[in-house]
């Protein structure tokens, strides 16, 4: 009976295969990990601790133009530019959204440079009749 290779690997390089791997796997959870965002309140937004951070903010959707819109909770607002981001088909004022983005101060007025935004299913928060 023939080998299909005519040396196996030494047990030294198959070592250094394994812990190669091992690297390699730690650093891209390590890295997967690092972009996340922060989710956090709209009143927390307006504190200014997480300027410049990516964060996940959930309000509801209010006075809507072309370039930007506000979320509002607990009576409290943040002003959203939409810049190039995808507007889901469900976008409506007066429902409740997600957005994902980079907070910013921009002329002593904190907005949230959105890059993601995602609207909350209306039937989770409408109560169904007769209850």
């Amino acid at each position: 009976m023939k080998r299909r290779t005519e040396k196996p690997w030494p047990t030294w390089t198959k070592g250094i295969f394994a812990l190669s791997v091992i690297v390699l796997t730690t650093f891209l959870a390590t890295y997967n990990v690092g972009n996340q965002s922060t989710y956090i309140s709209v009143e927390d937004a307006m504190t200014g601790e997480y300027d410049g951070q990516t964060v996940q903010i959930h309000g509801n959707v209010i006075q809507r133009t072309l370039n930007n819109f506000y979320l509002e909770q607990n009576n409290i607002t943040l002003m959203v530019e939409i810049l190039e981001t995808e507007i889901p088909p469900t976008f409506s004022e007066n429902n409740s959204a997600t957005v994902t983005g980079i907070l910013s101060n921009q002329d002593e007025q904190r907005v949230l440079l959105s890059e993601k935004i995602q609207m909350g299913c209306p039937s989770k928060y409408v109560e169904a009749d007769g209850q």
